[in-house]
């Protein structure tokens, strides 16, 4: 019996270490130190101006920055009167870029802006037209991958504890 509390053990390590790299896996990264998150400031939408604003600190200050869309239809967007625009940061190293997008919007679009080697991009999301529908559901934009994960890694986690506390618990009696 002995052999076989040894194998479940070692079956429960090797459940752990599959399962490990997947739910790493499945996390993403949404906070870089040391980078303020950018805004957009308006309602995207199709033809909408939005103003796109990186924080005090994300530039180097009155250095220029390169700022380029990307897209569906983005060669029709406007970053003033072209797709790409360079501006100087503000004194405080924050940049607003005002983004006008086409009139044939749809999707994710993605701002981003360059300053020597710090390159920032954000996304600017145009929901699509029959999204707002009435008596259908809202798009919250949540994943619940990484739940399921979780919950299936505590549930190979229970099964293994509980088949080790058997094994332990009738070694114990027989012996």
């Amino acid at each position: 019996m002995n052999k076989l509390a040894r194998g479940l053990a070692t079956a429960a390590v090797a459940s752990a270490l599959i399962i490990a790299p997947a739910a790493a896996a499945s996390a993403t990264a949404t906070y870089v130190p040391g980078a303020p998150a950018a805004t957009v400031t308006g309602t995207p939408a199709p033809g909408a101006t939005v103003v796109v604003g990186f924080g005090a600190g994300t530039f180097a200050p009155n250095e220029d920055v390169i700022s380029v869309l990307s897209g569906a239809n983005a060669s029709t967007a406007r970053l003033a009167s072209t797709t790409a625009i360079t501006k100087p940061a503000a004194a405080d190293g924050s940049l607003g870029v005002s983004v006008t997008l086409p009139a044939n919007a749809s999707g994710t679009y993605t701002l981003t802006a360059t300053q020597g080697d710090i390159v920032r991009t954000r996304t600017i999301v145009v929901p699509a037209a029959d999204a707002a529908a009435p008596g259908g559901l809202a798009n919250t934009g949540a994943d619940s991958a990484a739940a399921f994960w979780f919950a299936g890694g505590l549930l190979a986690l229970g099964a293994t504890t509980v088949v080790t506390l058997n094994v332990v618990r009738r070694n114990r009696a027989q012996a």
